[in-house]
């Protein structure tokens, strides 16, 4: 069994915990929200067994990876939430709420090639923690 196979077997096995976790996250995020009366989409998910296998494989060709913990570190994304705005001018708002709110330990930016001077059309991507 290669290590990829032996992740995606103990993930399988754990993807309710990642549900759950993403569907708190998404509960928090939102009465966050309703509490300064910010009007937005929030959803939640955790990462698609299938959708996983072809990101680790990519990314395995790039990495090679030689543990579980690889692995675990490699991909933060395993539960996830969102949040779309109707009003991309609450961006900002948006943001110090989440980092006022939790542990932020990292932020993406997308798309990767953007100046940013369009803040309406990217988006963000960050690793909280309650």
């Amino acid at each position: 069994m290669s290590i990829i196979d032996d992740f995606l077997s103990h993930y399988v096995r754990e993807i309710e915990f990642y549900k759950r976790l993403a569907n708190a996250g998404a509960e928090r995020c939102q009465k966050i929200l309703d509490e300064r009366n910010i009007q937005a989409i929030v959803t939640s998910r955790a990462k698609r067994p299938d959708r996983l296998r072809e990101k680790l494989e990519k990314r395995d060709a790039k990495r090679s990876y030689s543990s579980l913990d690889d692995i675990y570190t490699d991909i933060p994304d395993l539960a996830g939430v969102r949040i779309a705005l109707y009003f991309p001018k609450e961006r900002a708002t948006v943001d110090r709420l989440l980092r006022d709110s939790f542990d932020v330990s990292q932020v993406k930016i997308f798309p990767e090639d953007s100046d940013n001077s369009s803040v309406s059309s990217s988006r963000s991507s960050a690793a909280l923690y309650p």
